[in-house]
């Protein structure tokens, strides 16, 4: 029989949350190793999909905590929703990578850089800020995270555009045509990996709403 908790575990959900963002920042950064052309590919690609396991994990650790526990430090809905958004992240950085590594994208390009440095400063905001949730009083500084995340997002947008713009300027053969559209679905996955990271500031802004 399922027994309920009837004390609050807040620490643990705390914690939970703050070892998915700390995987999510982890896999940004395996991101950019991977895109920056300078180690083994293989092993960084078998990095990355680690911690998309481990995001998987995380996130279904915190669904039977919640399963579990009668009381939780903030709404169900809210721990379950960042939990599951902050998967996302990693879930769409996994996405490109793959693509990467398929397609054989050798040279990887300027702009799929500049997406990886989007990606990692974004995923390492979220992650420093996920802390704050410990605290009530230092909760209120997380709605200025979100002003952040928002303009590397809106960044991002940018750079997806002038990347399409680029990958279809040389249309000269039929092989420029494919591996524009290569890159276009690499380029979409990161700049997809930005939106997720918008989610999450986009949740942790409506707990800030809720709690401080």
């Amino acid at each position: 029989m399922l027994r309920l908790k009837l004390t609050p575990e807040g620490n643990r959900f705390y914690q939970l949350i703050e070892n998915a963002g700390a995987n999510m920042a982890e896999a940004a950064r395996a991101l950019v190793e991977l895109l920056s052309e300078t180690g083994e590919t293989a092993q960084i690609l078998e990095q990355i999909r680690a911690l998309e396991h481990e995001g998987d994990e995380i996130t279904h650790e915190v669904m039977r905590a919640l399963s579990r526990t009668f009381i939780t430090p903030l709404d169900r809905e809210d721990i379950a929703g960042l939990a599951q958004k902050l998967d996302n992240v990693v879930d769409r950085i996994w996405a490109a990578a793959l693509r990467l590594s398929l397609y054989g994208m050798s040279p990887v390009t300027p702009i799929a850089r500049r997406f990886g440095e989007l990606v990692l400063k974004q995923t390492e905001a979220i992650a420093h800020a996920l802390p704050s949730l410990r605290n009530r009083k230092k909760m209120a500084g997380l709605a200025n995270i979100n002003v952040e995340i928002n303009r590397i997002e809106n960044e991002a947008d940018e750079l997806l555009h002038e990347g399409l713009v680029q990958s279809f300027a040389r249309q000269e053969s039929v092989e420029d045509v494919v591996l524009g559209l290569k890159w276009r679905e690499v380029y979409s996955f990161l700049e997809q990996a930005t939106d997720a990271g918008e989610d999450v500031a986009d949740t942790l802004e409506s707990i800030v709403l809720k709690y401080s």
